[in-house]
């Protein structure tokens, strides 16, 4: 329901600001998704005013790897009643750059995992509350991270690297385990889970735009259906009609017959414009491949590529004697691009 909405608010140009937030797995599940501000006691509680002119004197902010414009780090716990295992697995992957937490008991471990984010756990086998039950409270707590039992010495040691127990749900991986096979394994199991979160993250962005180019559909006929409504087409001052549309909040053109910009709202003078005004300029010099992409059926979808390396979603449908009505949805920055 939180992805929706805030899916739903951007789509509609709104800023969403979510209250309540109170852990760090919380805080980042809205960084995840996109969310603009956040309020609660994980940042602060209510505090006097001096105390508030202190924290900015301060420049307090959140951690960094829970800010949404910076790169995640990836969160690693280990668990282990064994100091020396753990010192070792520190050693071991402290170099690959992980953010890495360690806790010597199962109660520890479930601590940790309540107030933060985290993305793998490896757990050791554990006396008292076992490592398997550590990993089922991971799973409750965390769906989507990925979870490894180690193996005590000589224990399942028939089973494959990286073997996936069906009944909870994690990896198995037997003691004494090799170096650069334990390494590689991890950094793998990351890359793959970033993947699905990468699609996910796009999945949300392709929703608002779709929500984007909705709205902008409906505001769109608002605003031509008080021409069309008018019972003396003389009446209504064209100059007004073409200022209220160049007031929309999102990108959008009005074509000729013959392919000339005949009015485009202040977000596409942004987004395509130069020196020189849109209004008045064939479309062809402006962006020859949103031209001939227009043009090539009366009605239509498609995606284009900006001057800048940028690639927005394109709608369009005939207006008027042959025109177009062109909608551009918000440019996206294409991995590898």
């Amino acid at each position: 329901i939180a992805k929706v909405v805030i899916s739903m608010a951007h789509g509609l140009g709104l800023r969403v600001i979510a209250e309540g937030v109170e852990t760090e797995m919380q805080c980042d599940f809205m960084r995840r998704n996109r969310c603009d501000e956040i309020q609660g006691y994980f940042f602060s509680r209510p505090v006097p005013a001096a105390q508030m002119q202190d924290m900015l004197r301060e420049a307090r902010r959140l951690p960094v790897h829970l800010m949404r414009e910076q790169a995640r780090n990836r969160t690693l716990l280990l668990v282990d009643d064994e100091p020396d295992a753990i010192a070792a697995l520190q050693r071991l992957l402290q170099p690959d750059g992980y953010r890495i937490l360690h806790a010597g008991s199962g109660p520890e471990a479930v601590q940790l995992l309540s107030g933060h984010s985290v993305d793998m756990i490896v757990s050791g086998m554990l006396a008292g509350m076992t490592g398997q039950e550590v990993l089922r409270q991971a799973k409750r707590l965390h769906p989507q991270s990925i979870r490894i039992l180690m193996s005590a010495h000589g224990e399942q040691a028939s089973a494959a690297p990286g073997a996936i127990d069906d009944d909870t749900d994690y990896r198995i991986l037997a003691k004494p385990w090799d170096d650069m096979q334990l390494r590689s394994f991890i950094g793998q199991a990351f890359r793959q889970k970033e993947l699905g979160e990468e699609n996910e993250q796009l999945d949300i962005r392709i929703r608002a735009a779709q929500q984007q180019l909705a709205a902008s559909q409906r505001q769109t006929r608002e605003v031509l259906g008080t021409e069309q409504q008018a019972p003396d087409p003389g009446a209504v001052q064209p100059a007004l009609v073409h200022d209220a549309f160049a007031q929309l909040p999102w990108p959008m053109l009005v074509l000729t017959g013959t392919g000339t910009v005949d009015v485009a709202s202040h977000p596409a003078e942004q987004l395509l414009g130069d020196a020189q005004a849109l209004a008045g300029r064939p479309l062809a010099q402006v962006l020859p491949a949103l031209h001939a992409m227009v043009w090539a059926a009366d009605n239509g979808s498609d995606h284009i590529r900006l001057a800048d390396g940028r690639v927005c979603a394109v709608d369009w449908q005939v207006a008027g004697s042959n025109g177009r009505l062109v909608r551009l949805g918000t440019p996206q920055t294409q991995a590898g691009a």
